[in-house]
């Protein structure tokens, strides 16, 4: 026979917490953190630090966060901590997984303007390559040039860049591509 924090009898603890919809698990890890009774059978909410509540409300109450302000925060992903404690997320994360308030923070940190950034990212850059400016699309010539794309080093040579393409297809070395004037 087992009594409550109220003096209801069971016939045993699992019935007891069966009657207060608490898992018997759950009721077992609360007795060995030394809960009282009470609290093992009737907090419903445990927020970031351990402490236990009998309901969100309660636990807003608690930290001061208005409880239709609290679920909002839930909505967009912040988590309890951040939820609670009223401290806003990383919304955005670099390649290295530091957490920055918004794009521009992120793009300022690393020295890149964000229209640079933009416009990287829509060439098919890596989040990596945008941030520190490591361009994917690089491409050293015959003398060992380096030019941000294909583009530049065509046009560098006064090839177009089809024209180019094309013989490089055909099988033509890079030096012949770029150098060997094209005749109509």
């Amino acid at each position: 026979m087992v009594k409550d924090h109220l003096g209801k009898s069971y016939q045993s603890v699992k019935e007891m917490c069966s009657a207060y919809n608490i898992s018997y698990a759950v009721f077992l890890d609360r007795r060995s953190l030394n809960w009282s009774l009470e609290d093992c059978l009737t907090v419903r909410v445990v927020d970031h630090n351990g402490r236990g509540y009998k309901s969100e409300e309660e636990m807003c109450n608690y930290w001061g966060v208005k409880y239709y302000v609290f679920k909002d925060r839930l909505s967009e992903n912040w988590t309890l901590e951040e939820a609670l404690e009223s401290r806003q997320p990383d919304s955005i994360k670099d390649h290295l997984s530091r957490g920055f308030k918004t794009k521009s923070e992120m793009c300022l940190y690393w020295g890149v303007k964000e229209y640079v950034f933009n416009d990287r990212i829509k060439d098919g850059w890596s989040l990596e390559e945008a941030l520190e400016g490591k361009n994917p699309n690089a491409v050293v010539d015959h003398l060992g040039k380096k030019f941000d794309t294909e583009k530049d080093m065509c046009a560098y040579w006064g090839i177009k860049s089809y024209i180019f393409k094309d013989r490089i297809k055909e099988g033509w070395s890079l030096e012949e591509a770029l150098t060997i004037p094209y005749k109509l």
